[in-house]
């Protein structure tokens, strides 16, 4: 992950940043398609093309885009690195990934295996999404949407997932406690209640 990480130069770094911030101030109507092609060099994973920037740091604000088949792998977004209401993000890798931030963007068939989520605030929706094996410590939803989402091996001791809604999603070899998924609804698949310990799951619909 190391070399990941140092391959980015400070001049490479400040001529993603600007790219990445030219849009910030636009409007929801104003989304644009993300060309990161530019950016950096194509990588083949599974047989498809995505533009590679594992490795990066952002404290970019990535609004009002829409993204698709870009790696993010072992990338470290912080403070004012946010996924913005207004951006879709689709077919994109970010596994291994640290986030600080909040991820209020649509996600639909991403992959944050083995990420820290931890203090996360998790806005969505989040469709056919992997999120296996990450740490949800603190995490943070709030009327959010999670449809068809494997959360394998997930540490979600201190989550507070409320008022959510999950369809389809895989809960299991879960971590739990101190949290709460108060008035969340679950269809199609559910935590096992016996590993809930002292999570919150008042006015809960399984």
């Amino acid at each position: 992950m190391r070399d990941l990480r140092d391959r980015w130069d400070d001049e490479a770094l400040d001529a993603i940043r600007a790219t990445l911030c030219k849009w910030a101030s636009k409007r929801p109507n104003q989304r644009v398609e993300l060309d990161a092609t530019s950016l950096a060099n194509s990588l083949d994973i599974g047989g498809n093309s995505y533009v590679d920037l594992r490795g990066i740091s952002l404290v970019a604000q990535l609004n009002y885009y829409s993204v698709s088949r870009v790696c993010f792998d072992a990338a470290t977004f912080e403070g004012f690195g946010q996924f913005g209401g207004y951006s879709t993000f689709e077919d994109c890798l970010f596994r291994q990934t640290k986030f600080n931030t909040n991820l209020h963007s649509q996600f639909t068939h991403c992959s944050f295996a083995n990420s820290s989520l931890r203090d996360a605030k998790l806005g969505g929706p989040f469709i056919d999404v992997d999120f296996s094996r990450s740490n949800l410590t603190n995490a943070v939803a709030e009327q959010s949407a999670f449809t068809n989402c494997d959360f394998t091996g997930c540490n979600l001791k201190s989550a507070h997932l409320t008022n959510c809604t999950f369809t389809d999603c895989v809960f299991d070899d879960n971590s739990f406690g101190r949290g709460s998924f108060y008035h969340s609804k679950f269809v199609g698949g559910a935590p096992d209640r016996d590993r809930l310990a002292d999570t919150i799951v008042d006015a809960v619909s399984w």
